[in-house]
């Protein structure tokens, strides 16, 4: 008798965004990050990838670097929590995504870290400090109220 087993790989790229969010988090929730939540509702509807009691967490494909930069931001400001954006990366040539999205990051005091499709390897890129009590209060400084924040916009069905 013989066995044939047939095992399929997925190509990272192919498989959804919403399958690396939740590897992504997995990966926070077991460093010991607080109160680590996926797909956080905002009042307008938008939704943040990752919450934790501090960061507000955008992931992306690196080639939408300028799109997760400016995400992270508005759910930061939203939230009163410190943006931060995971660029996944799954080519060798993202590298000058990573680069661009840096640029931003430094000038802005964003968190950003990339996540390796290919590998599983998580490496924080740029951190304007720890992300601590201090910083969670200057968070806090840097948001807008929330309800001002949402006000222009129509209630939502929750």
């Amino acid at each position: 008798s013989i066995l044939i087993a047939w095992v399929v790989v997925a190509e990272p790229k192919k498989l959804p965004e919403s399958y690396w969010r939740e590897t992504i988090a997995a990966r926070l929730d077991e460093r010991g990050l607080d109160d680590v939540r996926q797909e956080h509702r905002l009042p307008d509807g938008t939704r943040c990838d990752i919450t934790t009691r501090g960061l507000a967490i955008e992931i992306d494909w690196c080639e939408k670097w300028a799109e997760g930069l400016g995400q992270c931001e508005y759910y930061g400001l939203g939230l009163g929590k410190w943006p931060m954006l995971g660029l996944l990366i799954d080519e060798d040539d993202d590298s000058r995504y990573v680069d661009r999205a840096l640029v931003v990051a430094k000038a802005y005091r964003l968190i950003l870290f990339t996540f390796d499709v290919r590998t599983g390897e998580m490496n924080v890129v740029h951190s304007p400090e720890r992300v601590d009590k201090p910083a969670r209060k200057e968070a806090r400084r840097r948001s807008i109220d929330r309800r001002s924040l949402f006000d222009h916009l129509p209630e939502v069905e929750r």
